[in-house]
């Protein structure tokens, strides 16, 4: 009996061309790094960067050679968290990171101020847990479409952070 084919290996839709793209994955889970490498391995993008916590990709970010595409990120890291990470962006806390950058949230177990939260620091989108291709492909098309459209950085020095287990 064959084993049914995984998500990642036979998409459903065309697998769109992201060669003149490049991605930051951020999750502090392996599998799940590995899991989002392979799904836009398949669409051929110009660059992959991984990272393991908000802050090892703050660093990524800042000594990239050049911008980021999309960031997509879990929620649930330590000792930077997707939250954590998306606010200090929006906040301008590096001027080598464009305060726009588009940002794609992962969440595995929503949790509703987490969720207005992110809303509020203008979350470019949010992928839930498992990821297949064809929603990766779909929430990418949306997000890269228009540019990311963000408030004053002090607009966003007003939100507060959950203060729940998981933030």
């Amino acid at each position: 009996m064959s084993k049914p084919a995984s998500p990642e290996k036979v998409p459903k839709e065309p697998v769109p061309d992201y060669a003149s793209k490049r991605f930051l994955i951020v999750d502090d889970e392996v599998f799940m790094l590995g899991q989002l490498e392979r799904l836009l391995k398949l669409s051929k993008p110009g660059g992959i960067t991984k990272a393991s916590d908000g802050g090892s990709a703050l660093r990524a970010i800042k000594d990239a050679a050049s911008q980021f595409d999309c960031i997509i990120t879990d929620f649930d890291m330590k000792p930077l968290n997707g939250l954590q990470l998306l606010s200090a962006i929006r906040l301008g806390v590096n001027p080598a990171i464009p305060r726009d950058q588009r940002f794609i949230m992962l969440t595995g177990n929503p949790d509703a101020a987490v969720l207005d939260a992110a809303r509020a620091f203008d979350v470019s989108a949010f992928l839930a847990k498992p990821v297949t291709a064809e929603k990766l492909y779909e929430t990418l098309a949306r997000v890269l479409q228009s540019p990311e459209q963000v408030k004053p950085a002090d607009a966003y020095r007003a939100i507060k952070l959950p203060t729940s287990s998981q933030a």
